[in-house]
């Protein structure tokens, strides 16, 4: 298991991808209508493996399109006493909500 900390801060003005060395890339923009981020999970050569779906916990990301990946990607809630319940924002994603990289080639689910 790995985790995961994403910097969001300039989410509002910029979209922001993120490497997560092990073949994967998260690309995430902000949704300014109705306030919520997303996420879409690029292979290696930046071709899109799932397309855009809203940044919620607990769901396996990895597992959309195709599940024919060991790996699962989640974003989990640490905090459970967290202001807003389910509303993740670029504010409180590394402090109440974590990413997760789960199982992988040596590892099993």
């Amino acid at each position: 298991m790995k985790i995961i900390e994403v910097d969001l801060k300039n989410i509002r003005q910029n979209g922001i991808i993120v490497d997560l060395n092990n073949g994967f890339k998260i690309d995430f923009i902000y949704n300014h209508y109705d306030n919520f981020i997303y996420l879409s999970v690029l292979d290696n050569l930046e071709n899109r493996i799932t397309g855009f779906n809203k940044l919620v916990p607990n769901v396996n990301y990895l597992g959309f399109n195709n599940n024919n990946y060991k790996e699962q990607l989640r974003c989990i809630k640490v905090n459970e006493f967290a202001e807003e319940k389910d509303y993740i924002t670029p504010e409180n994603i590394n402090k109440d909500y974590k990413f997760f990289l789960i199982g992988g080639e040596n590892e099993t689910i």
